[in-house]
């Protein structure tokens, strides 16, 4: 579960969609269970994240955060 649980507040740290989020994790459509159970909010965004899992942002991504 902790692989689910990274990888889910890593794209929310990201603003990743939650519908996309859900879908990349398995999760039914519009569950509650991610969110209660998986997203840490403390986790903040990272190079890390954006270059995993930038791609599934909804406008045009880069592996590296833009400064600024």
């Amino acid at each position: 579960h902790s692989l689910r649980a990274g990888g889910s507040s890593a794209a929310e740290a990201i603003k990743v969609p939650r519908a996309r989020g859900d879908w990349l994790g398995g999760w039914a459509p519009g569950t509650s269970t991610r969110v209660k159970h998986y997203i840490d909010p403390t986790v903040g965004p990272c190079d890390a994240a954006y270059a995993l899992l930038g791609w599934l942002l909804d406008s045009h991504y880069s592996a590296l955060r833009e400064q600024g």
